[in-house]
């Protein structure tokens, strides 16, 4: 009986250790499945918080594109407002980028920042910059050949129509800024203005002179 006992005990002992084993692995391949499917759900979550920052962010950029044709009292073209008047830039005169609102809106419907920046992130449905109020903005002012400064933003008048100073000594540089930005049909009020200062200052100075000097 008890040979028979101990026989039974070694054969029952192998038995009982494979169910050990076969159970340790089913225990790890359990956490391999728990760990997977955690990793499956965190994918899920993460691409739809993804979506919903892309769906807000394009809400915004519609309501921004809203209040800039509001702001301008037209419609929008391409996401900028539709304005008469002869656009600031033609392709064969600046060397501007093909997105540059100066291509659509005349002088002063837009504003001139030095340099990309938060402040006039790129929106991707229109192709353009906008200020958070909603205003386009030009990136590049050697390109465009306006000084940064919030024209549209801020109503600032453009370099030509500033007033001329009243020192004759100044009037060249004045010249000289004014007739880089300014369009063809401005640049004759421009140097008709700073001929009218400088001959009132001295009537024998050689105006065309000065004038050249300004330009080179």
């Amino acid at each position: 009986m008890s040979g028979s006992g101990l026989g039974g005990a070694f054969r029952q002992g192998p038995q009982f250790g494979v169910k050990v084993v076969i159970l340790a692995r089913g225990d790890r391949r359990a956490e391999g499945a728990n760990l997977a499917q955690e990793v499956v759900i965190g994918i899920v979550f993460w691409g739809f918080h993804v979506s919903l920052f892309r769906f807000v962010r394009m809400k915004i950029a519609r309501l921004l594109r809203r209040i800039a044709r509001l702001r301008c009292g037209g419609e929008q073209r391409g996401g900028l407002p539709v304005l008469e008047g002869r656009p600031f830039s033609a392709e064969d005169e600046r060397p501007v980028c093909g997105i540059c609102p100066s291509l659509r809106l005349p002088g002063g419907a837009f504003d001139v920042h030095q340099r990309p920046s938060r402040d006039c992130p790129f929106d991707p449905a229109t192709g353009h910059r906008f200020t958070a109020a909603g205003v386009p903005v030009c990136v590049h002012p050697e390109r465009v050949g306006l000084p940064a400064a919030e024209y549209a933003t801020a109503g600032l008048p453009l370099p030509w129509e500033t007033p001329p100073p009243a020192d004759p000594a100044e009037v060249p540089t004045w010249v000289r800024a004014a007739l880089d930005a300014a369009p063809p049909d401005a640049c004759d009020e421009v140097i008709e203005r700073a001929t009218e200062i400088l001959r009132a200052a001295d009537p024998a100075l050689d105006v065309l002179a000065v004038l050249r000097a300004a330009l080179n």
